[in-house]
Protein backbone atom coordinates (compact mmCIF):
# COMPACT_ATOMS: atom_id res chain seq x y z
CA UNK A 1 0.00 0.00 0.00
CA UNK A 2 2.87 2.36 0.86
CA UNK A 3 4.53 1.76 -2.52
CA UNK A 4 1.26 2.45 -4.30
CA UNK A 5 0.88 5.76 -2.44
CA UNK A 6 4.42 6.84 -3.43
CA UNK A 7 3.73 5.92 -7.06
CA UNK A 8 0.52 7.99 -7.10
CA UNK A 9 2.35 11.02 -5.63
CA UNK A 10 5.10 10.76 -8.25
CA UNK A 11 2.55 10.57 -11.08
CA UNK A 12 0.75 13.64 -9.73
CA UNK A 13 3.98 15.61 -9.54
CA UNK A 14 4.94 14.63 -13.07
CA UNK A 15 1.60 15.89 -14.33
CA UNK A 16 2.36 19.32 -12.85
CA UNK A 17 5.76 19.65 -14.52
CA UNK A 18 5.81 21.99 -17.51
CA UNK A 19 7.76 21.53 -20.69
CA UNK A 20 10.70 23.63 -21.81
CA UNK A 21 9.29 27.15 -21.98
CA UNK A 22 12.03 28.69 -24.10
CA UNK A 23 12.33 26.11 -26.87
CA UNK A 24 13.45 27.37 -30.25
CA UNK A 25 13.01 25.00 -33.12
CA UNK A 26 15.80 25.03 -35.69
CA UNK A 27 13.27 24.76 -38.51
CA UNK A 28 11.77 28.11 -37.46
CA UNK A 29 15.02 30.11 -37.58
CA UNK A 30 17.53 31.21 -40.17
CA UNK A 31 20.97 30.53 -38.71
CA UNK A 32 23.29 33.47 -39.33
CA UNK A 33 26.87 32.25 -39.07
CA UNK A 34 28.78 35.41 -40.01
CA UNK A 35 27.79 39.06 -39.53
CA UNK A 36 29.41 42.21 -40.89
CA UNK A 37 28.78 45.79 -39.76
CA UNK A 38 29.66 48.96 -41.68
CA UNK A 39 28.70 52.60 -41.95
CA UNK A 40 26.91 53.59 -45.13
CA UNK A 41 28.38 56.13 -47.56
CA UNK A 42 26.87 59.05 -45.62
CA UNK A 43 28.31 57.75 -42.31
CA UNK A 44 24.80 57.94 -40.86
CA UNK A 45 23.28 54.49 -41.05
CA UNK A 46 24.45 51.01 -40.18
CA UNK A 47 24.91 48.54 -43.03
CA UNK A 48 24.52 44.99 -41.84
CA UNK A 49 25.62 42.06 -43.99
CA UNK A 50 24.85 38.50 -42.99
CA UNK A 51 26.04 35.19 -44.38
CA UNK A 52 23.97 32.05 -44.00
CA UNK A 53 23.98 28.55 -45.52
CA UNK A 54 21.41 27.75 -48.16
CA UNK A 55 19.05 24.89 -47.59
CA UNK A 56 19.91 21.94 -49.82
CA UNK A 57 17.18 19.50 -50.81
CA UNK A 58 17.81 15.96 -49.67
CA UNK A 59 17.85 14.64 -53.25
CA UNK A 60 20.37 17.25 -54.46
CA UNK A 61 24.06 16.28 -54.24
CA UNK A 62 26.20 18.76 -52.31
CA UNK A 63 29.39 20.09 -53.86
CA UNK A 64 32.58 21.07 -52.12
CA UNK A 65 34.26 19.78 -49.04
CA UNK A 66 32.74 21.90 -46.32
CA UNK A 67 29.49 23.61 -45.73
CA UNK A 68 28.01 23.69 -49.22
CA UNK A 69 26.52 26.88 -50.62
CA UNK A 70 25.93 30.12 -48.79
CA UNK A 71 24.23 33.44 -49.43
CA UNK A 72 24.81 37.01 -48.27
CA UNK A 73 22.24 39.70 -47.61
CA UNK A 74 22.80 43.40 -46.78
CA UNK A 75 20.32 45.77 -45.11
CA UNK A 76 20.50 49.26 -43.58
CA UNK A 77 19.11 50.83 -40.44
CA UNK A 78 19.61 53.85 -38.21
CA UNK A 79 20.64 51.47 -35.42
CA UNK A 80 21.57 47.82 -35.04
CA UNK A 81 18.07 47.08 -33.78
CA UNK A 82 16.44 48.66 -36.82
CA UNK A 83 18.75 46.72 -39.12
CA UNK A 84 17.67 43.50 -37.34
CA UNK A 85 14.02 44.37 -37.95
CA UNK A 86 14.75 45.15 -41.59
CA UNK A 87 16.56 41.82 -41.93
CA UNK A 88 13.47 39.90 -40.81
CA UNK A 89 11.57 41.42 -43.71
CA UNK A 90 13.91 39.75 -46.19
CA UNK A 91 14.33 36.31 -44.66
CA UNK A 92 11.85 33.50 -44.94
CA UNK A 93 12.55 32.50 -41.34
CA UNK A 94 13.24 34.32 -38.07
CA UNK A 95 16.70 35.90 -37.88
CA UNK A 96 18.86 34.11 -35.28
CA UNK A 97 22.40 35.37 -34.54
CA UNK A 98 22.97 33.16 -31.50
CA UNK A 99 25.08 30.70 -33.52
CA UNK A 100 27.22 33.33 -35.25
CA UNK A 101 30.89 32.34 -35.26
CA UNK A 102 32.42 35.49 -36.76
CA UNK A 103 31.66 39.21 -36.53
CA UNK A 104 33.47 41.51 -38.96
CA UNK A 105 33.61 45.28 -38.49
CA UNK A 106 34.49 47.73 -41.25
CA UNK A 107 37.41 50.07 -40.57
CA UNK A 108 35.32 53.23 -41.02
CA UNK A 109 32.82 52.04 -38.42
CA UNK A 110 35.58 50.91 -36.05
CA UNK A 111 37.14 54.38 -36.18
CA UNK A 112 33.87 55.87 -34.90
CA UNK A 113 33.45 53.29 -32.11
CA UNK A 114 32.43 49.63 -31.85
CA UNK A 115 30.64 49.48 -28.49
CA UNK A 116 27.29 50.64 -29.87
CA UNK A 117 27.44 47.70 -32.30
CA UNK A 118 28.33 45.14 -29.65
CA UNK A 119 25.82 46.59 -27.16
CA UNK A 120 22.89 44.91 -28.92
CA UNK A 121 24.63 41.54 -28.59
CA UNK A 122 25.46 42.05 -24.92
CA UNK A 123 21.83 42.85 -24.11
CA UNK A 124 20.53 39.77 -25.92
CA UNK A 125 20.34 36.72 -23.60
CA UNK A 126 20.98 34.59 -26.67
CA UNK A 127 23.72 36.84 -28.06
CA UNK A 128 26.67 35.20 -29.81
CA UNK A 129 29.23 35.93 -27.09
CA UNK A 130 31.65 33.35 -28.46
CA UNK A 131 31.84 34.89 -31.93
CA UNK A 132 35.37 36.01 -32.85
CA UNK A 133 35.76 39.67 -33.83
CA UNK A 134 37.98 41.14 -36.56
CA UNK A 135 38.39 44.42 -38.44
CA UNK A 136 38.31 44.60 -42.25
CA UNK A 137 40.49 47.28 -43.86
CA UNK A 138 37.93 47.87 -46.60
CA UNK A 139 34.37 47.03 -45.45
CA UNK A 140 32.88 44.07 -43.65
CA UNK A 141 30.49 43.68 -46.59
CA UNK A 142 33.46 43.21 -48.92
CA UNK A 143 34.94 40.78 -46.43
CA UNK A 144 31.88 38.54 -46.67
CA UNK A 145 31.07 38.97 -50.36
CA UNK A 146 34.36 39.43 -52.20
CA UNK A 147 36.55 36.87 -50.52
CA UNK A 148 37.48 33.76 -52.46
CA UNK A 149 36.18 31.18 -50.00
CA UNK A 150 36.12 28.34 -52.52
CA UNK A 151 33.98 25.61 -50.95
CA UNK A 152 34.10 27.07 -47.44
CA UNK A 153 31.42 29.07 -45.72
CA UNK A 154 32.79 32.57 -44.88
CA UNK A 155 32.18 31.91 -41.19
CA UNK A 156 34.19 28.71 -41.28
CA UNK A 157 36.98 30.28 -43.31
CA UNK A 158 37.44 33.30 -41.03
CA UNK A 159 37.10 31.27 -37.83
CA UNK A 160 39.80 28.83 -38.96
CA UNK A 161 42.01 31.64 -40.32
CA UNK A 162 42.00 33.51 -37.00
CA UNK A 163 42.39 30.34 -34.95
CA UNK A 164 45.42 29.24 -36.99
CA UNK A 165 46.97 32.72 -36.78
CA UNK A 166 46.58 32.73 -33.01
CA UNK A 167 48.11 29.25 -32.72
CA UNK A 168 51.03 30.43 -34.86
CA UNK A 169 51.72 33.41 -32.57
CA UNK A 170 50.78 36.05 -35.15
CA UNK A 171 47.72 37.74 -33.61
CA UNK A 172 45.65 38.04 -30.48
CA UNK A 173 42.21 36.51 -31.04
CA UNK A 174 39.29 38.05 -29.17
CA UNK A 175 35.59 37.23 -29.02
CA UNK A 176 32.56 39.33 -28.13
CA UNK A 177 32.67 38.25 -24.47
CA UNK A 178 36.40 38.83 -23.88
CA UNK A 179 36.19 42.36 -25.30
CA UNK A 180 33.39 43.48 -22.98
CA UNK A 181 35.24 43.84 -19.63
CA UNK A 182 38.15 45.64 -21.30
CA UNK A 183 35.89 48.17 -23.03
CA UNK A 184 33.80 48.79 -19.93
CA UNK A 185 36.77 48.85 -17.55
CA UNK A 186 38.40 51.83 -19.24
CA UNK A 187 41.86 50.99 -17.83
CA UNK A 188 43.23 48.94 -20.71
CA UNK A 189 42.82 48.81 -24.49
CA UNK A 190 42.14 46.05 -26.98
CA UNK A 191 43.80 45.00 -30.20
CA UNK A 192 41.86 43.07 -32.85
CA UNK A 193 42.94 41.12 -35.94
CA UNK A 194 43.12 43.23 -39.10
CA UNK A 195 42.00 41.68 -42.39
CA UNK A 196 42.75 43.06 -45.84
CA UNK A 197 41.40 42.00 -49.22
CA UNK A 198 44.00 41.88 -51.98
CA UNK A 199 43.31 44.27 -54.84
CA UNK A 200 41.93 42.55 -57.93
CA UNK A 201 42.45 39.12 -56.37
CA UNK A 202 39.65 38.85 -53.83
CA UNK A 203 42.14 37.10 -51.58
CA UNK A 204 41.68 37.54 -47.86
CA UNK A 205 44.93 38.36 -46.04
CA UNK A 206 45.64 38.73 -42.35
CA UNK A 207 47.43 42.08 -42.36
CA UNK A 208 48.24 42.51 -38.66
CA UNK A 209 46.27 44.01 -35.78
CA UNK A 210 44.06 47.05 -35.30
CA UNK A 211 44.89 49.27 -32.31
CA UNK A 212 42.11 50.76 -30.21
CA UNK A 213 41.89 53.63 -27.76
CA UNK A 214 38.75 52.98 -25.78
CA UNK A 215 36.26 51.61 -28.31
CA UNK A 216 37.68 53.55 -31.28
CA UNK A 217 40.21 52.21 -33.74
CA UNK A 218 43.14 54.63 -33.81
CA UNK A 219 45.92 52.82 -35.66
CA UNK A 220 47.32 49.60 -37.06
CA UNK A 221 50.36 47.46 -36.44
CA UNK A 222 51.75 44.90 -38.86
CA UNK A 223 54.62 42.54 -39.56
CA UNK A 224 57.40 42.18 -36.99
CA UNK A 225 55.88 44.96 -34.85
CA UNK A 226 52.67 42.93 -34.54
CA UNK A 227 54.67 39.94 -33.30
CA UNK A 228 56.68 42.17 -30.95
CA UNK A 229 53.47 43.40 -29.34
CA UNK A 230 52.65 39.80 -28.41
CA UNK A 231 56.10 39.49 -26.83
CA UNK A 232 55.66 42.73 -24.88
CA UNK A 233 52.24 41.53 -23.70
CA UNK A 234 53.64 38.04 -23.02
CA UNK A 235 50.82 36.51 -25.06
CA UNK A 236 51.18 33.23 -26.98
CA UNK A 237 54.98 33.63 -26.90
CA UNK A 238 55.70 29.89 -26.91
CA UNK A 239 54.04 29.73 -30.32
CA UNK A 240 56.01 32.60 -31.87
CA UNK A 241 58.44 32.07 -34.73
CA UNK A 242 60.49 35.13 -35.64
CA UNK A 243 62.67 35.88 -38.65
CA UNK A 244 65.16 38.70 -38.08
CA UNK A 245 67.82 40.44 -40.10
CA UNK A 246 70.79 40.53 -37.73
CA UNK A 247 73.57 41.83 -39.97
CA UNK A 248 74.48 43.44 -43.32
CA UNK A 249 77.94 41.93 -43.64
CA UNK A 250 77.26 38.86 -45.77
CA UNK A 251 77.25 38.98 -49.57
CA UNK A 252 74.87 36.03 -49.57
CA UNK A 253 71.70 37.88 -48.58
CA UNK A 254 70.14 34.93 -46.76
CA UNK A 255 73.07 34.64 -44.38
CA UNK A 256 72.16 37.96 -42.78
CA UNK A 257 68.98 36.43 -41.32
CA UNK A 258 68.08 34.09 -38.51
CA UNK A 259 64.80 32.31 -37.78
CA UNK A 260 64.06 31.25 -34.23
CA UNK A 261 61.26 30.01 -32.01
CA UNK A 262 60.65 31.30 -28.49
CA UNK A 263 60.72 28.45 -26.00
CA UNK A 264 60.48 30.45 -22.78
CA UNK A 265 59.86 34.05 -21.81
CA UNK A 266 60.19 35.87 -18.51
CA UNK A 267 58.98 39.46 -18.43
CA UNK A 268 59.49 41.98 -15.67
CA UNK A 269 57.50 45.20 -15.92
CA UNK A 270 58.29 47.92 -13.39
CA UNK A 271 56.80 51.38 -12.94
CA UNK A 272 58.88 54.28 -11.73
CA UNK A 273 56.28 56.72 -10.44
CA UNK A 274 57.17 60.00 -8.74
CA UNK A 275 54.12 62.19 -8.50
CA UNK A 276 52.99 62.80 -12.08
CA UNK A 277 56.32 61.63 -13.52
CA UNK A 278 55.91 58.08 -14.84
CA UNK A 279 58.48 55.81 -16.46
CA UNK A 280 58.01 52.21 -17.59
CA UNK A 281 60.85 49.68 -17.52
CA UNK A 282 60.38 46.32 -19.25
CA UNK A 283 63.04 43.62 -19.11
CA UNK A 284 62.46 40.43 -21.09
CA UNK A 285 64.42 37.20 -20.87
CA UNK A 286 64.01 34.94 -23.89
CA UNK A 287 65.18 31.38 -24.36
CA UNK A 288 65.35 30.60 -28.07
CA UNK A 289 65.71 27.69 -30.45
CA UNK A 290 67.41 28.52 -33.73
CA UNK A 291 65.45 27.00 -36.61
CA UNK A 292 67.34 28.55 -39.53
CA UNK A 293 70.75 30.17 -39.70
CA UNK A 294 72.47 29.80 -43.09
CA UNK A 295 75.68 31.37 -41.77
CA UNK A 296 75.99 28.25 -39.56
CA UNK A 297 78.99 27.42 -37.27
CA UNK A 298 76.91 27.58 -34.10
CA UNK A 299 79.04 24.80 -32.63
CA UNK A 300 81.41 27.58 -31.57
CA UNK A 301 80.51 29.28 -28.31
CA UNK A 302 81.73 32.67 -29.50
CA UNK A 303 79.43 32.49 -32.53
CA UNK A 304 76.44 31.75 -30.32
CA UNK A 305 77.28 34.69 -28.06
CA UNK A 306 77.66 37.00 -31.06
CA UNK A 307 74.31 35.89 -32.47
CA UNK A 308 72.63 36.40 -29.07
CA UNK A 309 73.90 39.99 -28.95
CA UNK A 310 72.75 40.62 -32.52
CA UNK A 311 69.27 39.33 -31.74
CA UNK A 312 69.10 41.41 -28.55
CA UNK A 313 70.03 44.56 -30.46
CA UNK A 314 67.50 43.96 -33.21
CA UNK A 315 64.68 43.06 -30.80
CA UNK A 316 65.35 46.21 -28.78
CA UNK A 317 65.02 48.33 -31.94
CA UNK A 318 61.77 46.64 -32.96
CA UNK A 319 60.40 47.00 -29.41
CA UNK A 320 61.15 50.72 -29.42
CA UNK A 321 59.36 51.15 -32.77
CA UNK A 322 56.40 49.11 -31.51
CA UNK A 323 56.04 51.23 -28.37
CA UNK A 324 56.10 54.37 -30.53
CA UNK A 325 53.28 52.98 -32.69
CA UNK A 326 50.98 52.03 -29.83
CA UNK A 327 51.63 55.32 -28.02
CA UNK A 328 50.91 57.25 -31.21
CA UNK A 329 47.58 55.39 -31.38
CA UNK A 330 47.02 56.08 -27.64
CA UNK A 331 46.63 52.34 -27.23
CA UNK A 332 47.39 51.06 -23.74
CA UNK A 333 47.11 47.35 -24.51
CA UNK A 334 50.01 46.65 -22.13
CA UNK A 335 47.78 47.72 -19.23
CA UNK A 336 50.07 50.43 -17.81
CA UNK A 337 47.09 52.53 -16.73
CA UNK A 338 45.58 49.51 -15.02
CA UNK A 339 48.73 49.08 -12.93
CA UNK A 340 48.93 52.76 -12.03
CA UNK A 341 45.31 52.82 -10.94
CA UNK A 342 45.87 49.74 -8.79
CA UNK A 343 49.25 50.57 -7.21
CA UNK A 344 49.60 54.36 -7.57
CA UNK A 345 46.04 55.56 -7.20
CA UNK A 346 46.98 59.08 -6.09
CA UNK A 347 48.87 59.59 -9.34
CA UNK A 348 45.96 58.11 -11.31
CA UNK A 349 43.61 60.66 -9.77
CA UNK A 350 45.94 63.55 -10.60
CA UNK A 351 46.52 62.90 -14.29
CA UNK A 352 44.39 62.70 -17.43
CA UNK A 353 45.61 59.30 -18.54
CA UNK A 354 44.75 59.71 -22.24
CA UNK A 355 46.72 62.95 -22.31
CA UNK A 356 49.72 61.65 -20.38
CA UNK A 357 50.13 58.14 -21.78
CA UNK A 358 51.49 58.98 -25.29
CA UNK A 359 54.48 60.82 -23.76
CA UNK A 360 55.48 58.31 -21.06
CA UNK A 361 59.09 57.08 -21.58
CA UNK A 362 59.55 53.32 -22.00
CA UNK A 363 62.84 51.49 -21.53
CA UNK A 364 62.77 47.97 -23.00
CA UNK A 365 65.75 45.60 -22.71
CA UNK A 366 66.29 41.99 -23.75
CA UNK A 367 68.43 39.18 -22.45
CA UNK A 368 68.59 36.37 -25.03
CA UNK A 369 69.82 32.82 -24.50
CA UNK A 370 70.08 30.36 -27.38
CA UNK A 371 69.45 27.01 -25.72
CA UNK A 372 68.97 24.93 -28.89
CA UNK A 373 70.27 25.31 -32.42
CA UNK A 374 68.97 22.28 -34.25
CA UNK A 375 70.45 18.90 -34.96
CA UNK A 376 73.20 20.35 -37.19
CA UNK A 377 75.98 21.92 -35.10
Amino acid sequence: MKKLTVLIVILLLLSLLSGCWDRRYLRDHMLILAIGYDLNEDNQKIRKTVSFPLETPANMPQTGTSGGQNEQLTVEGNTIGEADIELDRHLSQKFDRSKARVILLGKKLAEQGIFSVLDAIYRDPKGALGAVVAIVEETAEDGLKKGDFQSFLPSEYYFDLLKTAEESGIIIRENVQSICPVLLGGRKDIVLPLIKIGEGENKVNLDGMALFSGDKMTGTITGEHSIMLLILKKTNTKKIHFNLKVSDDEEDHGKNYVTFAIRKEKRKLDLDVKGEDIKVNIHINLRLEVEEYPKDKLYKEENIETLEKQIEKRLTTIAKETIEKIQEANNDSLGIGERIRAFHHDTWEQVDWREVYPDIPFDVTFDVEISQHGVIN
